[in-house]
This record gives structure tokens, C-alpha cells and sequence, in this order.
């Protein structure tokens, strides 16, 4: 049994057949060129729009938090009582004081670059709660610090000032209530 090789010669009259449709260099460049534009557009949108985009919603939740957080702190102030020797802690980064309201303790502490709000009962001796429970806390804050304006014995005002990640400095003076500041 022999077999024959067959060649076909394709010739140009051939690939002008209507069922055989191809397409030219000129489509495809025209393709390709489309594709980059729209790829171009996507990343556009990415850096430019989306990108910032998300950074402004960090940032906007981050100051949310942190204003949010203050308001509280500016309250508690508010409501502690003016007697000074009241207060159990009396420090830059902590400070304790009797809540008039409730039989607990209210204590705001910095710690680990997070300023917290605490409830609970104050050992004064020992420095340690007791049945306490973590509330409120303001993540992302490189410093903070509290001092108090006392005249004879009797706290007039707070002031805290917050230093936040991105550098924004903060103060805040707090009048404690029905007291005269000067």
C-alpha cells in the first residue's frame, strides 16, 4: 500500500472565499490600541479616584473615633467633682475621680499609643481595678496629656491636649461644672 502526499497550494484567489474570514493587521492593532485605552482609564480611576478615596474614609473614620471619644472625655470631666482630694489619680496620662452618679469610678488612661475609658472601683493604695470594665477607646494617638488647674483645693479646669498620627495637635480646656473658671 502506497501513500500519496498530497500538496495544496494555497493561492489568494483561494482566501477570498466568503466562508473563510479573517482579519486584518489593521483590526487588531485597532483592538490592541482600544484594550490599552480602556486598561489606561482603569488605572487611572484606580490612582487617582479610589486610591484617595479610601484614604479620606480612613481618615474621616479615624476623626470620627477621636472626636466621638473626646466628647465622652469632655462629659466625664464635666460631671467630676471640683473637691481635688476627690480624685484618686491625678496624672498626665491618668486620671481617676468618683463618678457623682453611680457608686463607680471613672478613670481615662494612655496607654500603647490608645487613650481609654475605664469604669469600675479605684484601689487607690494598690493602683489596680477592681470590677472594672473597658469602654470607650481612641486608637492611633501619639501622645496625650492632661493637667489640672486647681486654686485652693478646688479643680476650675482641665486641660488635654492629643497629639494624633498624622501630627494634628488638639486642646482642649474643660470648665468642670457650675464653677467659675477664673
Amino acid at each position: 500500500m502506497q501513500l500519496k502526499n498530497k500538496i495544496t497550494l494555497v493561492t489568494s484567489s483561494s482566501l477570498n472565499n466568503s466562508s473563510l474570514r479573517g482579519s486584518s493587521l489593521l483590526e487588531l492593532i485597532m483592538y490592541i490600541a482600544l484594550l490599552l485605552f480602556i486598561f489606561s482609564l482603569c488605572f487611572f480611576w484606580v490612582v487617582h479616584v479610589y486610591i484617595p478615596m479610601i484614604k479620606h474614609s480612613k481618615h474621616s473614620n479615624t476623626m470620627t473615633t477621636f472626636f466621638s471619644g473626646t466628647t465622652r472625655l469632655c462629659h466625664d470631666v464635666y460631671s467630676a467633682p471640683s473637691e481635688s482630694a476627690s480624685w484618686k489619680k491625678k496624672d498626665a496620662r491618668y486620671l481617676v475621680w468618683p463618678n457623682q452618679y453611680e457608686s463607680v469610678d471613672t478613670g481615662w488612661r494612655f496607654d500603647k499609643e490608645t487613650l481609654m475609658r475605664i469604669e469600675g472601683n479605684y484601689n487607690r493604695a494598690n493602683h489596680t481595678w477592681h470590677k472594672s470594665k473597658g469602654g470607650l477607646a481612641i486608637p492611633s494617638m501619639k501622645a496625650f496629656s492632661c493637667s489640672l488647674h486647681e486654686t485652693q483645693g478646688t479643680i476650675k479646669t482641665v486641660t488635654s491636649t492629643y497629639t494624633l498620627d498624622n501630627g494634628d495637635i488638639y486642646t482642649h480646656i474643660i470648665a468642670l461644672r457650675n464653677r467659675n473658671i477664673s
